[in-house]
């Protein structure tokens, strides 16, 4: 007991942070259960030209059909029904088998079919995926006739066949809770292992990010966060050659990519894990080809995506087929984003274990392990910020290696997001001595300014053409912008009807097949619990933790570029995505904001203790 209450007092904030991560993690699955799933027979891409519905009539003898399924678990079915005007008594089942036999039975009465709609019966079961035979029962006093329809584009086979409507998840709950412990378990084992035998905070960094990383690979699906889809067609452009979006005569931006026919083909591609299982043969030659829109990703720079482009064009040496294309395209963003955070942890003189917490974030992780470009923004945000943060606090001179490594991610920003590159003004932080002389600092000064200007006022000009000729409002919305004050009543409007949805986003409400549905107040408790505890002050502070809360300049300089950086990203979304006459903005996700983070932090909670920087 004695050796139990010295390891608690002495690992208590550790062992608090597991525990409201662990309850925050089993709230999150509680009220949701990840990306829900939509699969039609008839399926969506068929040409309805060619099929023909009818009603065939069931009885208390049933009749039994053959359907393709394509996931693990199933929520609940869709059946078209029909039935007289004024129904009898009766009831309608349905028997659902697979492989190994009966999953389930369930029915409804006679009072709950609208006739001619969909009834949905819940099923909550796990079954095999592929063929399910499905068995209709009715038993009462009133005819019942259930959708059917033959399918004149499978010339193979003339068959009946049953109009059905499946709603799944992507993982049963069990899995999800499983995953949850064992997750928060790791990363607390490994943060009490760190502490006792005093492993520096870029080497924790990289094991968690790297065993945490391993995981979200195995859990998400390719294509499963917000947007992949266009993201991947967008960057598959421009490996092959597609470098600049061309815009077709319908005004449209896309083109000829090879998809499975099971695959959605909008921003976000719902798929299973079975369905990436079954179609990973699948191969991208001319003769499977279709034309698919990416234009709200158009006007993204083709500098953003290079560590996907480089995933893509190795693994077109490797293989044709697409599945393991993404996965390497998927690859090289998390190693690439991971590299720039692990430097990050390492080139700033505090604030650790502020960036280490930010990279386990549900979010920043799945986006890490992605294909958009998300993550590579908030990397380079918090490399940026950790180098200024270097320059302004340590002896650390001013090298070329320095220099270098300033301008490319000042570039970066400008091609990333453009909004973001209002945090290369974090440069005016970096004391002017360190250039050596008036001379060299404003030489340096417009050399970065020039190198960062000149490209963002090229794609800029690129990006503007697009935006005007293939978003209908854009030019109404841009006139909005010339009358501040009416701009500024839309943007409090906004902030009041979806802030709370940008925060819930930021933690996970949007996260494709791990979206959550947890209470916004838990959300708002962890975040504040984690803020108090990653920014705890010591008793005793050292001359720096002084200097960092007497610097104004700091303060004013990140306050600025947060408050401004916000409000670009308000007012590129006005323009680009919401329509005219619109009383609040569209288009804002909550991710736009976590490269603030590491920034906020500093910001709020200033040198943190001295205890992470005596061991860091």
């Amino acid at each position: 007991m004695r050796l139990f209450k010295s390891f608690f007092l002495s690992n208590w904030k550790i062992l608090l942070m597991a525990a409201a991560a662990l309850l925050f993690a089993l709230l999150w699955i509680h009220d949701s259960g990840g990306n829900i799933l939509s699969y039609d027979n008839p399926e969506s891409t068929e040409d309805v030209s060619q099929i023909s519905y009818a009603s065939k009539s069931i009885d208390h003898s049933g009749a039994a059909f053959t359907v393709n399924y394509k996931a693990w678990n199933l929520q609940k079915v869709g059946l078209r029904l029909y039935m007289e005007d004024t129904p009898g008594d009766g009831t309608v089942s349905v028997t659902i088998s697979d492989s190994s036999g009966v999953v389930d039975t369930v029915s409804c009465s006679y009072s709950d079919v609208v006739s001619g709609d969909v009834t949905w019966f819940p099923v909550n079961k796990s079954v095999k995926p592929g063929s399910l035979r499905i068995t209709v029962e009715a038993a009462g006093n009133t005819a019942v006739g259930v959708s059917v329809y033959t399918d004149g584009n499978d010339t193979t086979s003339i068959q009946t066949r049953l109009e059905t409507h499946f709603v799944a998840v992507e993982f049963n709950k069990e899995y999800l809770y499983l995953a949850a412990v064992l997750m928060v378990m790791m990363t607390t084992i490994l943060f009490l292992m760190a502490k006792g035998m005093r492993v520096s905070w870029p080497q924790l960094f990289l094991v968690c990010w790297v065993i945490l990383g391993i995981l979200y690979f195995l859990i998400l699906p390719v294509l499963a966060e917000s947007d992949a889809g266009n993201h991947f067609r967008r960057a598959f452009a421009i490996a092959t050659g597609r470098i600049f979006p061309v815009m077709n005569a319908q005004g449209d931006i896309g083109g000829e990519f090879s998809w499975p026919n099971n695959w959605t083909e909008g921003d976000s591609v719902q798929i299973s894990f079975y369905q990436q299982l079954h179609d990973w043969p699948f191969k991208m030659n001319a003769d499977n080809t279709t034309y698919i829109s990416y234009k709200n990703m158009a006007l993204y720079s083709p500098l953003c995506y290079l560590p996907q482009i480089a995933g893509m064009l190795i693994g077109r040496m490797l293989t044709d087929r697409l599945v393991p294309i993404i996965f390497l395209a998927r690859l090289f963003n998390f190693l690439c984003t991971g590299a720039l955070l692990y430097l990050a942890v390492r080139l700033t003189p505090f604030g650790k274990k502020y960036i280490l917490w930010i990279s386990l974030l549900p979010m920043v992780m799945e986006l890490g392990v992605g294909i958009a470009p998300d993550s590579m923004a908030l990397a380079l945000i918090t490399l940026l910020t950790a180098l200024v943060l270097r320059l302004r606090y340590t002896d650390t001179a001013l090298t070329p290696k320095y220099l270098c490594g300033i301008s490319l991610l000042s570039l970066a920003l400008s091609q990333y997001k453009l909004v973001y590159v209002v945090f290369s003004l974090l440069l005016f932080l970096i004391p002017q001595q360190k250039f050596g002389s008036r001379k060299k600092y404003l030489g340096a000064v417009c050399g970065i300014g020039v190198l960062t200007a000149v490209p963002a006022a090229l794609w800029l000009h690129v990006s503007s053409g697009i935006l005007k000729a293939g978003y209908s409002g854009a030019s109404s919305n841009a006139e909005v912008l010339r009358h501040p004050l009416h701009f500024l009543m839309i943007l409090f409007r906004t902030l009041i009807e979806k802030g709370g949805d940008y925060v819930q986003q930021a933690a996970g409400s949007n996260m494709g097949a791990l979206s959550f549905g947890t209470d916004l107040l838990i959300v708002l408790l962890l975040l504040i619990l984690f803020a108090v505890n990653i920014g705890r002050e010591q008793a005793s502070h050292t001359e720096l933790t002084g200097r960092v809360r007497a610097d104004r300049k700091l303060r004013l300089m990140l306050t600025g570029c947060i408050l401004l950086t916000s409000l670009l990203i308000f007012m590129a979304e006005f323009v680009q995505w919401t329509d005219a006459g619109s009383k609040v903005i569209d288009g804002v996700q909550g991710r736009y904001f976590l490269p603030f983070l590491f920034p906020v932090l500093v910001l709020v909670c200033g040198a943190g203790s001295r205890e992470e920087r005596v061991h860091s």
